[in-house]
């Protein structure tokens, strides 16, 4: 009796572990969906961004602006949203 308890606990232990590393690796799945959903949506708006200076870049040439006035514009901190929307338009 002793003997078949201990398989039951020894049963019911294996099982218990199994559920937990189940639901570690369905966690780390998600996780990992989440954290690449994440980076992708980073990296499209950093493409985005750099599409819409060296568009700004490429007008102002056109438009006879100097050097030094398309590079100021370019470090300036505030982007112009609708500027944006106006390149990728």
């Amino acid at each position: 009796m002793e003997i078949l308890n201990n398989k039951r606990i020894y049963k019911g232990v294996i099982f218990r572990s199994h559920i937990k590393q189940t639901c570690i690796y369905k966690v780390d799945l998600i996780y990992k969906l989440i954290t690449s959903r994440i980076f992708n949506c980073f990296r499209f708006l950093a493409i985005v961004f750099l599409f819409a200076y060296i568009t700004k870049g490429l007008l102002s040439i056109e438009e006879g602006i100097d050097q030094q006035q398309i590079l100021n514009d370019m470090m300036e901190p505030n982007i112009n949203i609708k500027f944006i929307i106006n390149a990728v338009i």
